[in-house]
This record gives C-alpha cells, structure tokens and sequence, in this order.
C-alpha cells in the first residue's frame, strides 16, 4: 500500500491479518477490535467519528493518515493529533498491530 511507504511503516506483521475497512458506513466498533493492521478507506466526510471511534477502541495512538496518497497535495499526518476534522475523500488511515 502507498500509504504505508509514504509513512514509512510495514503494511502488515508475520501472521497477523490485513484489514481493509470503508470507513464511512460506520461498524467501526465492531471492526477496529480485530486482531492485525487496519487501513480504513475513504474517511474524510466521517473524521470526526472516525477519531472518536479510534479512541474509544484504544486505536488512537497506533493510528497515522495520508490524504491524497502520491498527489501534488498529498498530507501526511503522523499522528491523529495533526489530523483536522475537514480532510478529503481520498483520505486514508493505517492502524498498525
């Protein structure tokens, strides 16, 4: 995954599984729970729950966001503190192991 080169970290760890999550239609408390990385899709319009839901499920430290992955206005936030509520459609979020 590009975002995972762009933040500089492995997509994935021996044996643990790989979760691609769309982010918008909501579940996040059933599915951030899982064992292994999460990469949540396209959460721009839903931030707001997105971050709220990551810390509720103890993800909001593990958890850093590329917007506009390898676009001429790609942002890259390390940790969700940087991560404004206004982002765009083609953000995306890594939640490592």
């Amino acid at each position: 995954c590009a975002v995972a080169a762009q933040l500089g970290r492995s997509l994935t760890v021996m044996d643990k599984p790989l979760h691609i999550i769309p982010a918008g239609h909501g579940g996040l408390e059933q599915t951030l729970p899982l064992e292994g990385t999460k990469v949540l899709m396209k959460t721009g319009r839903a931030m707001a729950q997105v971050k709220e839901a990551l810390r509720s499920e103890g993800c909001y430290q593990k958890a850093a966001l590329v917007e506009n992955c390898c676009l001429p206005n790609q942002r890259i936030c390390r940790t969700m503190d940087e991560v404004p509520d206004d982002t765009g459609y083609f953000t995306t979020i890594l939640i490592g192991e």
